[in-house]
């Protein structure tokens, strides 16, 4: 039902139109609610949950992030994300909880479960029976399923009997940002984000009124682009029945940038000493002369932050101070190609 109401959003949505705070608000207001239906119950048997109870938040990073992606209620709200930030299903989830600072909907949602529990057990310590508190005291007393994953998530997370449900909201939120800073070195294709991220934190470019040059800007974070370095990973294998041949291309070869690779140097990829000139980000932003005329019409402090090719200069580029004149920038090279 919640990807349902997702879909039915994103007909009746533009996103050209609205603002990257609208869209979260109409999430939160329309999705949400539907996708969090009784979670007090079942949120403790998702995968994400299953995985903090059993190994606690110390596991490898990478098993955490990966067990939290297979959850149907993260697969919606990362669906969500993607299409708002204009990146295909390609992308990293880590670029999308980092830009927007959004958590996953298992730990937005962690208050309820506790909030739940702190109410039951109020209910059953009251003088006045109750059915809710009866059968809490009989899940207590036979230490059923669901009690049973209540205490084994806070003996993991180190919580107080007694936690305060923002507070237990609040510990996941800092270990998931443990996490999500971890995963990040472990993802080759996010080199160029981990110069221009440090922390999990709703990104300044994201304000920018036109989706065309937002979209540009979230591209380049993510490495979800059209750049040889990110199409060239993919050895795409001709589906059956199909005329096509498959790319018989070594995969240094794909990356190149073709405009300054001559074609007769294809060969001498598969030689040892062989050193291409990968169509990667700085190539694209700093060195490459096809857009050598784009980047006279720059301005002198993005030019100098670009040839710098420091993390500190880069991350500014996306700042208020110049994220305008750098999606502009990147569109026109963009158009260009």
């Amino acid at each position: 039902k919640g990807l349902r109401a997702y879909f039915s959003l994103k007909r009746m949505v533009d996103t050209k139109c609205l603002t990257v705070v609208s869209l979260f608000r109409l999430f939160d207001s329309l999705i949400l609610p539907i996708l969090t239906y009784g979670c007090q119950i079942w949120l403790l048997e998702t995968n994400f949950f299953k995985s903090v109870r059993q190994s606690g938040l110390k596991s490898d990073p990478r098993k955490l992030i990966t067990k939290l992606s297979s959850d149907p209620l993260e697969n919606t709200h990362i669906k969500f994300l993607k299409w708002t930030l204009g990146l295909t299903s390609k992308a990293t989830n880590l670029v999308c909880w980092g830009d927007t600072g959004r958590f996953p909907l298992a730990i937005k949602a962690s208050n309820q479960i506790l909030s739940y529990v702190k109410r039951i057990e109020t209910l059953s310590t009251s003088e006045n029976e109750t059915l809710a508190g009866n059968a809490f005291i009989e899940q207590r007393r036979l230490c059923l399923a669901w009690y049973s994953s209540v205490i084994e998530l806070k003996v993991a997370l180190n919580m107080p009997n007694t936690v305060n449900p923002e507070e237990g909201r609040a510990t996941l939120e800092n270990q998931f940002r443990f996490i999500w800073k971890s995963s990040i070195p472990h993802y080759s294709k996010l080199k160029f984000y981990s110069m221009v991220k440090s922390k999990l934190e709703f990104e300044d470019y994201l304000t920018i009124e036109l989706f065309s040059r937002r979209k540009q800007l979230s591209k380049l974070r993510a490495s979800n682009h059209s750049l040889n370095c990110e199409t060239g990973r993919y050895h795409s294998k001709p589906r059956e029945g199909s005329a096509e041949t498959p790319t018989s291309q070594p995969t240094t070869w794909r990356k190149c940038c073709k405009i300054c690779s001559d074609p007769p140097c294809e060969g001498l990829s598969l030689l040892p000493f062989f050193d291409p000139i990968i169509e990667d980000e700085q190539h694209f932003l700093v060195s490459c002369p096809a857009y050598h005329t784009q980047r006279l019409t720059l301005e002198e402090d993005v030019k100098s932050a670009l040839l710098s090719w420091e993390p500190s200069r880069l991350a500014r580029l996306f700042q208020k101070d110049y994220m305008t004149c750098f999606a502009d920038y990147i569109f026109k090279l963009m158009n260009v190609r």
